[in-house]
């Protein structure tokens, strides 16, 4: 029985607005001043992060700097950006300023970036004022992070590598968050938070000033409460997405039951009532196929070992006794490959890409589970996944990593597990480049099944 952690008994102060539109509505009207909501956020992070510890460090006096000159500009009737005012938080393995950017890894402790990443800058462009860093599984190489305790059941883990990000949103720390998918590391803690999240097609966001992972794996995307929350910071951070027309619609949702037919019951019970609810709504739904999670997982781990390892044992080689125990157990299984292994899997990956994108051929979106396990434990070192013992970061990639490999922007909702008691993740993946169609579909989803933030 896993034991709720209080955060929001008074007298814990709480964030004035539950959604962005709200908060930014509020802001533009001058209901509430930049200042203000920024010290809202201040005081809520005092109170809530020091009991999980999702916020690595605080940017407090940059904060209140950032968002007294956003009011004054306001004041003095100058332009402001569409963010203007809002608090979130980053990532701490993309680069911040004034934060000690270490990937969470402590041979990097004085690391401190100059100038923020292009992702970081582009939000502060547009007005979002940073509270400051997010906790990382070190080198973004785990899906627990273990350092973070879950705000809202003690005993479950946050997910990962993105886990500091996804529990200051269920916490209620910020408005938004940015943070990284490498094998599913923004759908998967979104999935364990109860939050949403969204990993863009591969390319679109660009990746400077991120520390890296795996090159061709590597994404950037925003976070938030609910998906109507991602569309304000995807219009900045990739503008072009939203002048692109619409795809027309043939109102069918896609979905391939042999794909995640190894998930845990909980899991498939959840779908099937999502499914039936889509049905009710209008929807067609159509059978696809895509390639099996048995077929991808062996694919992603000699890629991601490959990549993972020509950066680490290059640029670090001199503290590979330090490197987290994932790397440690990733560049084990590297050193037992084959030089053309490399070259099998990419060859592998283009059929993959192909078959993905060929599943759109009829139908406009596809749905799938995002974890195959309902509520993942902290400590939990494995699952039975169709009747195998399965790792738990290869059990937890499972349904996720396919979609690192194609490159297709997949957003991660959450989904109210039957009979109440918290959520279960659900992807819905789109064509390539169709970022926009996706934020607004899942959206629009979202809100016809009343879905509850």
């Amino acid at each position: 029985m896993t034991k709720a952690i209080d955060v929001t008994t008074e007298p814990v102060p709480e964030l004035p607005f539950r959604t962005v539109a709200e908060a930014l509505s509020a802001l533009a009207s001058g209901d509430i001043a930049a200042a203000e909501l920024t010290e809202a956020a201040l005081r809520r992070i005092e109170a809530v992060n020091p009991s999980i510890g999702a916020l690595r460090e605080v940017f407090a006096e940059r904060a209140r700097r950032d968002a007294r000159l956003t009011d004054e500009a306001r004041m003095a009737g100058r332009s402001v950006g569409s963010l203007a005012g809002l608090p979130i938080v980053i990532k701490e393995n993309i680069d911040v300023t004034p934060g000690a950017c270490t990937a969470g890894l402590d041979f990097l402790a004085g690391r401190r970036a100059a100038t923020d990443a292009w992702a970081t800058a582009t939000l502060r462009a547009a007005g979002a004022i940073v509270l400051g860093t997010a906790v990382s599984d070190p080198g973004a190489f785990g899906v627990r992070t273990a350092e973070v305790r879950h705000p809202k059941q003690e005993g479950l883990t946050v997910g990962g590598s993105s886990g500091g990000s996804a529990a200051a949103l269920a916490a209620g720390l910020c408005y938004g968050a940015l943070g990284t998918d490498t094998g599913g590391s923004i759908r998967i803690p979104a999935s364990c938070c109860g939050v949403a999240g969204l990993k863009p097609t591969r390319g679109r966001i660009p990746l400077d000033g991120i520390f890296p992972l795996a090159w061709s794996l590597d994404h950037v995307g925003p976070m938030a409460v609910g998906a109507a929350d991602l569309l304000p910071l995807m219009q900045v951070l990739d503008p072009n997405a939203f002048q692109t027309a619409p795809q027309p619609r043939k109102g069918v949702i896609g979905y391939d039951p042999g794909y995640f037919a190894d998930a845990q019951p909980e899991v498939l019970e959840c779908f099937a009532s999502l499914l039936e609810r889509c049905r009710d709504l209008g929807y067609r739904l159509r059978e696809v196929a895509l390639p099996r999670p048995a077929d991808i997982l062996p694919m992603h781990g000699t890629i991601f070992a490959c990549e993972s390892g020509a950066f680490y044992l290059e640029e670090f080689a001199a503290h590979q006794d330090r490197f987290p125990a994932e790397a440690q157990s990733t560049f084990r299984y590297l050193r037992g490959l084959r030089p053309q292994d490399y070259v099998i899997a990419d060859r592998q990956r283009t059929v993959v890409r192909r078959r993905v994108e060929g599943a759109f051929d009829a139908v406009d979106f596809i749905l799938a589970p995002t974890l195959p396990v309902a509520a993942p434990s902290a400590t939990a070192e494995g699952f039975m996944i169709g009747g195998q013992w399965t790792d738990f970061t290869y059990a937890l990639v499972r349904y996720t990593a396919l979609f690192n490999h194609s490159g297709h922007p997949v957003l991660c909702l959450p989904y109210p597990a039957v009979g109440g008691g918290g959520s279960v993740g659900v992807q819905v993946v789109g064509r390539l480049d169709a970022d926009a169609d996706v934020l607004t579909f899942g959206t629009g989803l979202a809100a016809s099944l009343d879905l509850k933030r």
